[in-house]
């Protein structure tokens, strides 16, 4: 009865080696959506700020919109209250610029808010110049809820008037921004000919419904079943951002393969996709 029990077990180990293969991914043809998930979303500055700084001489208060773009360049403009005690002061606007870095995981941002305009200096018509620039990075404690950045720096403020002189001060400068984001696609319209060569175009939509648009081109292996992709900027999209995809094939059901590797909003970040383990073989006593 053991000689039996083996035999049998012998035999479905080897009915497991010859199973169906999984179904080939076969040449890219067609539309294909890749939806980038957690933990590669990708989150944007987006928020109106009201920012008080204030020091043992100056004093700030910024009314500012500030956002990001799928490049990762951080703008926005608002208005400024402006004072150094008991010698100047006026109302100024303010340009914001910036950048985004890091990747997904730990987005970076650069955010510069500047101004430069007329204001009063002991009592007589002048002009004020300075601003404040800010590194943000997550706190470290991040809410999953309410993505944010904690930014710190610190303003400074000069201004100047005929017949009356120079005068600067600064203070320490600490603010929070909200982001806004989530999971982000990538469409792909993609055709192969009859000597393996694949052409197509790509769109990227973030959910800030800023979108980048791309011409692909590339090689597909019979071999191997995948192919290798080269994505190339259009538009906004050949300044920054970037796209790969190497030993691409869909899912069909066993898992997608490949290596996608992106810099989208100015954060850079890699995927490696791979087909789970196969479930492990069960062999009856």
């Amino acid at each position: 009865m053991r000689h039996v029990r083996h035999t049998v077990a012998a035999a479905i180990a080897v009915l497991a080696c010859i199973a169906a293969p999984p179904a080939s991914a076969a040449p890219p043809s067609g539309h294909t959506d890749l939806v980038i998930t957690t933990p590669n979303q990708i989150f944007e500055l987006d928020q109106h700020l009201r920012i008080p700084f204030s020091g043992a001489q100056v004093s700030f208060t910024y009314e500012v919109t500030v956002f990001s773009d799928a490049l990762g360049v951080v703008q926005g403009t608002g208005d400024g209250l402006v004072s150094l005690t008991g010698a100047a002061g006026g109302a100024v606007p303010v340009t914001v610029s910036g950048k985004m870095s890091g990747s997904p995981a730990k987005p970076r941002a650069q955010v510069n808010l500047l101004f430069a305009g007329p204001i009063s200096l002991l009592g007589q018509d002048g002009v004020g110049s300075g601003g404040v620039k800010l590194g943000c990075t997550p706190p470290l404690v991040p809410d999953p809820n309410a993505p944010q950045l904690d930014c710190s720096g610190r303003a400074h403020l000069c201004a100047s008037a005929r017949g009356v002189g120079h005068a600067c001060a600064s203070a320490p400068a600490t603010v929070t921004i909200a982001t806004v984001g989530g999971d982000w696609t990538i469409g792909l319209d993609l055709a192969t000919d009859g000597t393996g060569n694949v052409t197509g175009t790509a769109h990227v939509t973030l959910v800030s419904t800023d979108t980048l648009d791309f011409q692909v081109s590339g090689k597909y292996s019979a071999k191997t079943d995948s192919s290798t992709l080269k994505f190339s900027g259009v538009g906004a999209a050949a300044k920054s951002a970037k796209l790969s995809l190497k030993g691409w094939a869909p899912d069909t059901g066993s898992g997608a393969r490949g290596v996608l590797k992106f810099k989208i909003a100015g954060q850079t970040g890699s995927i490696n996709y791979s087909p789970p383990a196969p479930p492990p073989v069960v062999m009856p006593y």
